[in-house]
C-alpha cells in the first residue's frame, strides 16, 4: 500500500512551485475610490481579490492595499492626436494589469529602456507582477451591472439605458438624447426634433435645394424679406400681395412707388 503522508520530491517541489504562482500577480478586479483627471490621469483603487492568510490551521482573507496613483488605460491614439474620454467615478470598476516589469521608466518617457532597478543591478532583479506599477483598465463590470440593450450591429457611444447615444451601423449614423432624433442614412438626412430647431451664425448661411418645401402654420421668415403664412413683406415694410400705388390714373402710364 502507498504511503501518502510523505510527499514525494516532485511533490514538494510542485507544491512549492504552487505557492510560488499563487502569490504572482498578474490581473485582478478593482473598484476605484478616487479619480484624478490629471494630468497624468490617475486613479485609487482597492483591489476586490482577497488574500489567503494560513496561519498554522487557521485560514483567513484579508484585503490587499489600497493603490494610488494607478494609470488609467484609454483609447488614445497618441499621433493623430484622438482619444475618448470617460467620466471615471469612485465605485467603478475595472481590470488591473501587472506588467512583468517596473513602468517607471515607461511612464517618464514612453519610449524602449531597460527596466528599472532598485539597487545593484549585479545583485538583485528588476521589480516584477508589484502592485505598485498596476495600470487600471475601466469597464470590467460585476452580471449585475451589464449593460442592457446591446446592440449586435453597430458601434455606439451610449449611457446606461440607451436613452441617449450615437450609433454608427452598416445602415447609417443614428443620433438622439430620447426626444430628438437626427438619421444619416443612403444620402439623405432626417431630423426630428419635438422641442424646436436653433440657428444661429453671424456668418453667411446658405441653403440650396432643387426642390425645397417649406411647410407648416405661423412660419416666418425675416431679414430683408419676410414671409409669415403666405405673405410677403419687404425690409420697407411694405406687402406684396396687398400694397398701394399714389398717383394711379387709367391710362398707359407707369405707377408711382408703393405706398409704405
Amino acid at each position: 500500500m502507498a504511503d501518502y503522508s510523505v510527499t514525494s520530491e516532485s511533490e514538494n517541489l510542485r507544491l512549492q512551485m504552487r505557492r510560488m504562482m499563487d502569490g504572482l500577480h498578474v490581473a485582478m478586479p478593482a473598484k476605484v475610490l478616487a479619480f484624478q483627471p490629471g494630468p497624468p490621469v490617475r486613479v485609487t483603487v482597492q483591489p476586490t481579490t482577497q488574500m489567503k492568510i494560513t496561519l498554522g490551521e487557521e485560514v483567513s482573507y484579508r484585503s490587499l492595499p489600497q493603490l494610488s496613483g494607478v494609470p488609467v488605460v484609454l483609447p488614445f491614439a497618441q499621433t493623430a492626436g484622438f482619444l475618448l474620454t470617460v467620466p471615471i467615478q469612485s465605485g467603478d470598476t475595472g481590470l488591473l494589469v501587472i506588467p512583468d516589469r517596473g513602468l517607471d521608466n515607461f511612464l517618464q518617457a514612453g519610449d524602449v529602456a531597460a527596466p528599472p532597478f532598485y539597487g545593484d543591478p549585479t545583485l538583485i532583479q528588476p521589480r516584477g507582477h508589484s502592485l505598485t506599477d498596476a495600470i487600471f483598465i475601466p469597464g470590467l463590470s460585476s452580471d449585475a451591472a451589464q449593460i442592457a440593450d446591446y446592440s449586435t450591429e453597430a458601434i455606439e457611444l451610449r449611457d446606461r439605458e440607451r436613452k441617449s447615444y450615437i450609433s454608427l451601423g452598416p445602415d447609417g449614423i443614428t443620433m438622439t438624447d430620447g426626444t430628438a432624433v437626427m438619421k444619416m442614412s443612403g444620402g439623405k438626412l432626417e431630423t426630428t426634433a419635438p422641442s424646436g430647431i436653433a440657428m444661429q451664425t453671424d456668418a453667411q448661411c446658405t441653403v440650396r435645394s432643387q426642390n425645397m418645401d417649406l411647410s407648416g402654420e405661423g412660419n416666418t421668415f425675416s431679414g430683408d424679406c419676410r414671409s409669415t403664412n403666405g405673405t410677403f413683406t419687404d425690409k420697407d415694410g411694405v406687402v406684396l400681395g396687398t400694397h398701394t400705388h399714389e398717383g394711379v390714373q387709367t391710362g398707359d402710364g407707369t405707377t408711382g412707388g408703393p405706398v409704405k
